[in-house]
């Protein structure tokens, strides 16, 4: 956008979140928990569904990613989740690749432009990368 400066911080994997004790080779049959009709995530997480062979039986709808967490662990749907989630406190949650190729979202710092010489914007930014990358790629 103009008159910001962005930096992309990281790459964080998008994988399969299923409940404990569901197979995940029945993802046809089995309850999904999606963003909302307006995110381009659910565009994503429906044609993903799709590209696999299936269409997915939407019953719980939402933008909040901790929601869709908390449905995975209460056995009530099944998601598309970050693997940020695991890093954040949520071990518990069995993630698992997606078929294809590895799927991401880009997460981004933006600023106003001129701003990112700032000591203290580079410390954040360099806390930020630190904090969320493992290995030297960006991706987590």
């Amino acid at each position: 956008a103009e008159g910001l400066e962005v930096e992309e911080v990281c790459r964080d994997p998008l994988l399969l979140a299923v409940p404990d004790g569901w197979d995940p080779a029945d993802l046809a049959s089995i309850p999904w928990v999606v963003e909302t009709a307006a995110s381009p995530a659910q565009g994503w997480a429906l044609r993903t569904c799709r590209a696999a062979g299936f269409e997915p039986i939407v019953r719980y709808r939402s933008d909040d990613v901790l929601l869709h967490v908390r449905m995975v662990q209460a056995g009530r749907a099944a998601a598309f989740l970050p693997e940020l989630v695991r890093r954040c406190g949520f071990p518990d949650v069995r993630l698992q690749p997606l078929p294809g190729p590895p799927q991401f979202r880009r997460i981004f710092t933006a600023v106003r432009a001129g701003s990112s010489r700032h000591p203290a914007v580079r410390r954040v930014r360099h806390g930020l990368r630190q904090a969320a990358t493992v290995g030297g790629d960006g991706t987590l």
